[in-house]
């Protein structure tokens, strides 16, 4: 008799009769949904390269002709560095015209409906399979990529990577809640270092080692869709620092792996308010100042709307979306498109490499190369126009190496999200926008005493409740999220106090660029002490 090897869900391979077959069990669905899939696979690519072939050939027509001076390459009459600089604008310019167009045709209904067939196409393909007794493709592929990039998690939170020295606080599930420390010098660096590593409570902590100038701390959030090394990633391109080095008691949440953590908006918000009731005893603060990049600024936001003033002292937010129907950029519309509740009743979360390859999709030619570019632009300007430095090109060369790994590291090291939490998000931001609409209830843990029991109470998210100061920053330039759908936050508050920035930078440009560091986080953070003086 012929066996069969299959993978079981716990992930051991067992022997499987074809006397399964007499039993009812047929190959035949299986077989449709792997013909479908190609199928429909191949429609996609094509559409893909369709979509680069009309980008293109009208480029070629329109575009790399042009008739206007300032694309004039003559060396006559205008030096070497001129004619860089005109075919660096040159270059720009193109890129700017034929990214708009081929966003255009990857937000088209052609592309999206043959995106979706082939999303269908992939649980289909899955669910059937282990209707067979098959292991899920997608799920092994992922289960492998995991594996392969642990070392990136590992390098990340190594000496190298810890820019600014922190020292764990506390852990739920896969979180933590970091404590940032301030130095001077680098023996008193390493000194707080191995303090840190001697010390696994803050109650025991160093305090003469934090230099702190304002009473009010502040706590930092960032997007679950990535990792925290964002916000801190090199000494001199740290928001960080930034807060540190002005003093700033500076807490991180970071999200973790999360394959542990509760599920859902709502618990994600309770992590939240748990740390921040931590925080306020460990400081033997009333209130907390929040900050939130992307969906941690619109997790920011919700729980500023439910904190009822009783917490949160100043809020300021980075690139998050209020108004998701506003937000017309490419990952926004397959957002809208994307077949969420099968997606996650099928495969139970959303895989890092997916996101990972969704933002590389958007445009290979252009995002293919974003390590290069954002590593370019942390080169510290205002280094290389002050003509009174003495730039070591070997020192210069080195740093960009250092900035590029770290980098690469960072856009290819996306956790895994919980199932839940990414279907909420998709499903109630992107394809409802119940955030602006007020529609959006969470359940809230109200109990602070650890002796008792948790009380569960819902609250809806009501935007017009937040009247602490508020600071919205936008980067006029994001391709991740439409600056349009984060202005509206402004409007629809109630605060007196209230600031919109909007900086001409991109979504990850934003953290990282010397532009931003040397024009923008100085305004941010003196925003912040003139409110916590």
């Amino acid at each position: 008799m012929t066996n069969l090897y299959t993978h079981d869900t716990s992930n051991h391979y067992q022997v499987k009769s074809m006397a399964d077959r007499d039993q009812g069990i047929t190959y035949y669905p299986f077989v449709e949904a792997q013909k479908k899939l190609i199928v429909n696979g191949s429609q996609m690519l094509y559409q893909y390269w369709l979509a680069y072939t009309l980008t293109f050939r009208r480029t070629l027509s329109s575009f790399l002709l042009p008739n206007d001076d300032r694309y004039s390459f003559t060396l006559k009459n205008t030096g070497n560095e001129d004619y860089c600089r005109r075919q660096h604008e040159y270059y720009n310019d193109w890129l700017k015209y034929t990214d708009a167009l081929f966003s255009d045709r990857l937000r088209s209904d052609e592309f999206l409906g043959s995106l979706r067939k082939y999303q269908d196409g992939v649980i289909d393909t899955s669910r059937h399979a282990k209707k067979m007794g098959y292991f899920s493709a997608l799920s092994i592929l992922d289960d492998y990529i995991d594996v392969s990039l642990k070392g990136l998690s590992s390098i990340s939170e190594s000496s190298i990577f810890v820019s600014t020295p922190y020292e764990i606080v506390q852990k739920k599930d896969d979180t933590r809640l970091l404590r940032y420390y301030n130095y001077d010098t680098q023996e008193e660096k390493e000194e707080i270092q191995k303090e840190g590593e001697k010390r696994q409570q803050l109650k025991q902590t160093l305090t003469p080692k934090r230099k702190l100038k304002y009473e009010t701390p502040l706590l930092m959030l960032y997007a679950p869709i990535n990792r925290y090394h964002i916000l801190d990633l090199t000494p001199e391109m740290s928001i960080v620092n930034q807060f540190v080095s002005t003093g700033f008691d500076v807490f991180l949440l970071d999200w973790g792996e999360q394959k542990n953590n509760r599920s859902t908006i709502a618990d994600y918000i309770n992590y939240i308010d748990e740390y921040i009731q931590e925080i306020k005893k460990i400081t033997n603060s009333d209130k907390v100042s929040l900050f939130g990049y992307s969906w941690g600024g619109i997790l920011s936001i919700m729980y500023s709307s439910l904190d009822n003033n009783n917490s949160i002292k100043n809020l300021i937010v980075q690139s998050s979306q209020i108004d998701f129907d506003k937000d017309k950029t490419t990952i926004a519309e397959w957002m809208r498109s994307f077949p969420t509740e099968k997606f996650v009743e099928e495969f139970g979360e959303m895989h890092g490499h997916i996101i990972d390859l969704a933002f590389l999709m958007r445009n290979l030619l252009k995002h293919g190369f974003d390590n290069v570019k954002f590593a370019l632009d942390m080169q510290n300007k205002k280094n290389r126009d002050d003509e009174s430095i003495n730039i070591d090109p070997n020192a210069s060369f080195l740093k960009f190496i250092q900035d590029l790994f770290r980098i690469s590291i960072w856009l290819n090291n996306t956790p895994d999200i919980q199932g839940e939490l990414f279907g909420e998000f998709v499903k109630k931001m992107y394809q409802q926008n119940l955030l602006i609409k007020g529609q959006i209830s969470v359940n809230e843990n109200i109990s602070r005493n650890e002796n008792e029991s948790t009380r569960v109470s819902s609250k809806t998210v009501d935007l017009k409740k937040i009247t602490i100061p508020v600071l919205n920053i936008v980067a006029t330039q994001d391709d991740l999220v439409q600056p349009e759908s984060c202005i509206p936050l402004n409007d629809i508050i109630s605060s007196t106090d209230k600031k919109l920035i909007q900086f001409p930078s991109g979504h990850v440009e934003l953290c990282i660029s010397s532009n931003s560091h040397n024009n923008l986080w100085s305004q941010v953070s003196k925003w912040l002490q003139e409110r916590c003086s």
